[in-house]
């Protein structure tokens, strides 16, 4: 995605909102304030149900490695959606992220609002019912301010195609709507909100939104506009951002929070 060189931040302009369903337009406009790389530097409209103005944060795993937390806070990030674990793609098993508890002790200790995020490969109800038990577990000891997202996308080859090898292989995005709704049932019954990544550059690859009533969605789109449609609870719209603290890439998202904590 293109961004301005200068340094840039969110004005906001509200077109049209007279009640709950209702588009809005959200404009990024050139500012003093901000970092030049935590806000989208071109027009965008997202469609919301109601209006609130959007957060700037990131999402973050190991792959990330050490982070400087403080160091990201004062880069103009609000939040942060971390990895809590992950099930293997070859073996099934489920594995706590190795930075996982660095990360969210060192979100809080900045000031962050707090999310995160499993990568399911669940491939039955049954597996989607474990990834939720295994993630009521790790949480316990945690207190979250933003969603607990389930994660669930096949896994490609380098050459392009599906990993036949991958135990998600044979699963079919409609499929994994439903183990979607039976993760975040479960979440939700342990008292947690709960959110479904979708990817709008693949949408082959992840859980299909039109199956997915009543549910916040975290919308990967790299496009300068997203597509519209269905109401848009976070947006990912950058994968190679660069916030202070961080060394190499990030993923970089505006979140819509009917109502900001």
């Amino acid at each position: 995605m293109k961004r301005f060189l200068c340094i840039i931040t969110l004005f906001i302009i509200i077109l049209s909102l007279s009640g709950c369903g209702e588009a809005a337009s959200v404009a990024a406009m050139p500012s003093p304030d901000a970092s030049p790389s935590a806000t989208p530097s071109l027009s965008a409209e997202v469609s919301f149900k109601s209006y609130s103005k959007p957060l700037v944060g990131i999402d973050v795993s190991a792959w990330q490695g050490d982070i400087d937390w403080k160091a990201v806070s004062e880069d103009n990030i609000d939040f942060v959606i971390i990895r809590l674990g992950y099930r293997g793609y070859l073996e099934g098993i489920l594995h706590t992220d190795d930075f996982f508890e660095q990360n969210i002790k060192g979100a809080e200790s900045a000031g962050l609002l707090r999310g995160v995020y499993f990568f399911s490969q669940a491939d039955s109800g049954e597996s989607a019912a474990e990834e939720a038990e295994y993630v009521i577990g790790v949480l316990k000891e945690y207190e979250l301010e933003l969603p607990v997202v389930f994660d669930w996308e096949h896994i490609t080859a380098e050459k392009g195609g599906l990993r036949k090898d991958a135990i998600t292989y044979n699963t079919k995005p409609e499929q994994a709507s439903a183990y979607a709704g039976i993760f975040c049932g479960a979440l939700e019954k342990a008292g947690y909100e709960t959110a479904v990544y979708i990817s709008l550059d693949a949408p082959e690859l992840s859980p299909d939104p039109s199956l997915l009533e009543n549910t916040l969605l975290w919308l990967a789109d790299l496009d300068d506009v997203p597509v519209r449609g269905f109401d848009v609870w976070c947006w990912q719209y950058d994968a190679h951002g660069s916030v202070k603290g961080i060394k190499g890439d990030v993923d970089l998202n505006l979140l819509f929070a009917r109502e900001n904590p």
